[in-house]
């Protein structure tokens, strides 16, 4: 009976395609559940030499590269922006300028680190398939990631205020067009910066799922 089981398992598991096992197996581990994550690596594709096939053994070993890498640069901009951000408030602070010191290099430093993180999550999601809200369950140091975040979008509604501020006290007559034209710029420069992130992302995502 248990044996008749095991075959009726592993003929349904056996008709997914890599992809779908790999997004029911990461699914899996997301839950904790071993026995189903067991199954569908256990059930993947053989080589001849009765060793896990690719490119689904690839992908079970490169995701977590990728993702520790993503994270790695995340916080090692993390680093840099924290750095930025202590000398543009105390510059601020001690200059009484209307234009803060050094607020465009936060505003870039700001957009290079967040420009990982939304990489990797639209890599998650449109390469993975991975549901956007079991994206959390795969990220190691998650708390710090968010912290990273929380300062980077901080940095960011820095800049806003700083802009609002002009757009209040500047007397040229297209003064909104140009302080609209400065955030069309932050934004298309944060989706620039997101996509060379993202090809770099795929780039050693194929290196393990490409055999050879």
């Amino acid at each position: 009976m248990a044996h008749s089981k095991l075959r009726q398992i592993t003929a349904q598991l056996g008709k997914l395609t890599d992809i779908e096992r790999f997004q029911l197996y990461l699914s899996a581990v997301g839950r904790k559940d071993t026995k189903a994550a067991g199954d569908l690596y256990r059930t993947a594709r053989q080589t001849n030499y009765g060793m896990t096939a690719w490119p689904f053994q690839g992908m079970v070993d490169g995701l977590p590269v990728v993702i520790l890498a993503t994270v790695a640069d995340v916080l090692g901009g993390g680093f840099l922006l924290y750095h930025t951000l202590a000398n543009v408030l105390y510059r601020d602070s001690n200059d009484g300028s209307d234009k803060p010191l050094g607020i465009e290099s936060l505003l870039c430093m700001s957009e290079l680190t967040l420009a990982p993180w939304l990489a990797l999550r639209r890599f998650l999601i449109d390469d993975i398939g991975l549901p956007e809200q079991e994206i959390e369950k795969h990220i190691p140091n998650l708390e710090t990631v968010q912290a990273v975040q929380a300062v980077a979008n901080y940095a960011q509604q820095l800049y806003i205020d700083w802009l609002n501020y002009l757009a209040g006290v500047a007397e040229l007559d297209d003064a909104e067009e140009l302080l609209s034209r400065r955030r069309q710029e932050a934004a298309e420069r944060l989706e620039k910066f997101t996509q060379s992130a993202l090809a770099d992302i795929r780039r050693l995502w194929q290196s393990y799922t490409t055999e050879g």
